[in-house]
């Protein structure tokens, strides 16, 4: 019954958060005066491949970059970080409802780890706001390299799905908040989490 509970206030929250987000993009949109047509395809093709990519493990944000890159989709690689964490927003919110009732959560764990990503977040865009585009530039390069390294990892070291426990606990927990505060920093420079925190569950032992 506690799970239950737990389980449907967070959907109502990520409900609410859908809601509220789709009003903000809305009124931003018709204050702004932007055409949807202007990059719409392209963006919607994009964000369909990398946000698949989210519910298999990859992560959005290294595959968004990219893709951005390639396809010169902004000018500006200052808005680069910004433009990412809005538009990925809704659909990791719609992915959240999902993935709450199809995996096994322990509810302490999910809370810490998620409050610590939150800090982070907020304080990374004020540790950030005023590196200059070379300096963006340069961290989202690097950003790239550790993806690709990660991924590689993901395919050939993780272990076998199935095996190890579901929570964590003591000191692991700890070293989780830490490690997703800083995570929450990164990602405000358009690092995503799901692929280093499936590696970090991984060597702690939980079901990755």
């Amino acid at each position: 019954m506690h799970d239950t509970l737990i389980l449907r206030g967070l959907q109502i929250v990520l409900v609410i958060g859908i809601i509220t987000m789709l009003f903000i993009y809305y009124h931003q949109i018709k204050k702004t005066g932007l055409k949807w047509h202007h990059g719409g395809l392209k963006a919607f093709i994009i964000g369909f491949i990398t946000d698949f990519g989210d519910t298999i493990g990859i992560g959005s944000f290294a595959t968004t970059t990219a893709a951005f890159k390639v396809t010169h989709f902004l000018d500006d690689d200052r808005n680069l970080p910004g433009t990412m964490n809005a538009v990925h927003a809704v659909p990791t919110m719609f992915e959240a409802l999902f993935f709450l009732t199809a995996v096994k959560i322990d509810w302490r764990t999910f809370i810490v780890m998620t409050v610590a990503s939150i800090l982070g977040a907020l304080i990374g865009p004020r540790l950030t706001a005023n590196w200059d585009a070379q300096k963006i530039r340069g961290v989202l390069a690097w950003m790239l390299v550790l993806a690709a390294i990660v991924m590689l990892y993901n395919i050939f070291f993780l272990p076998v799905p199935g095996m190890g426990k579901n929570a964590l606990v003591g000191w692991q927990l700890w070293l989780g908040f830490g490690f997703n505060f800083l995570l929450g920093i990164m990602m405000t420079l358009g690092l995503g989490n799901y692929t280093p925190e499936l590696i970090f569950f991984s060597l702690m032992g939980m079901n990755p």
